[in-house]
This record gives structure tokens, C-alpha cells and sequence, in this order.
């Protein structure tokens, strides 16, 4: 069990994502300002990996739901009809969100909803120099919606 997209949502959505804090919403909303035009659909809190087995005497549906708690998130995937995009949503960009869409891009890639390719994705408002160097060395994208 590594991707579960969760409720699909299109791309004319303008509600609040589920899960989203409202430093990341800021960025959603820039973002599906922009680029909406570009994905047939999305999913927001897409759970990827296995999580972790609770220990002790529990039931069934606890067991279950602390499995579902200690997944992974993604902020959201896009889907372009050729592509996945997925998108790490991250005021002030550092090292943290590179790591962070390269562990879900690689839980991605354990078991993928089809064989389409995956464009691990940074959005963000501001991005350093450096950090854009490096992700581009690890094959992240980075879209600074501050045009720096």
C-alpha cells in the first residue's frame, strides 16, 4: 500500500484543500490561480507509504487507524492526463522540502496508481539560490510563485 489519492477534486475547486494550514493555503491558492489550466484533476493529503503497526492490545479499527495516521502526506498530486505532479506546498523553501517531496516521490514510486511519470514539485514563495542548485541536482522542480 504506498499511494492512496483519497477524493478526486477538480481543477475549478476553490474551497480550502482538507489538511491544508493556512500558511500553505496562501500558496494553493496562488498556485491553482496560476495553474489550474494545466491538471484534469487533484488530490489533496494523498497518503503514501505503510505507516507504522501499533504495539499492545488494540482493536481492529484502532489498529487500522493508527496505520492511516502515521503515513506519509503529500500536500497535493495534480494530474496533468500524462503526468503525476506532486506537490509540496512550502513557505520559505529549505533543505526540509527537499527532502521532504524526495521521500514521497520515492514512496511514490514503490507502488504508483499506473505507469505515468511522477514530477516531484516544490511551490513556495521564497527559494534560495542554493536550495534551488540542490533541488535541481536531486530532479525536484521548484516554482516560486514570488518570481524570484
Amino acid at each position: 500500500m504506498s499511494v492512496d489519492l483519497g477524493p478526486k477534486f477538480e481543477p475549478s475547486f476553490e474551497g480550502i484543500p482538507p489538511h491544508v494550514s493556512s500558511e500553505d493555503l496562501v500558496l494553493w491558492e496562488e498556485f491553482r490561480r496560476r495553474s489550474a489550466k494545466d491538471y484534469v484533476a487533484f488530490y489533496f493529503d494523498v497518503s503514501l507509504g505503510t505507516g507504522e503497526e501499533i504495539s499492545g492490545p488494540v482493536s481492529e479499527n484502532v489498529a487500522k487507524a493508527w496505520q492511516r495516521l502515521t503515513r506519509f502526506r503529500a500536500d497535493v498530486v495534480g494530474d496533468t492526463g500524462k503526468e503525476w505532479h506532486l506537490i509540496e506546498l512550502r513557505p520559505n523553501a529549505g533543505p526540509g522540502a527537499v527532502g521532504s517531496i524526495q521521500t514521497y516521490s520515492t514512496l511514490w514510486s514503490i507502488q504508483p496508481p499506473d505507469g505515468r511519470v511522477v514530477v516531484p514539485i516544490i511551490v513556495t514563495d521564497r527559494c534560495s539560490r542554493d536550495i534551488r542548485v540542490v533541488a535541481q541536482l536531486a530532479g525536484v522542480e521548484v516554482r516560486c510563485l514570488s518570481g524570484e
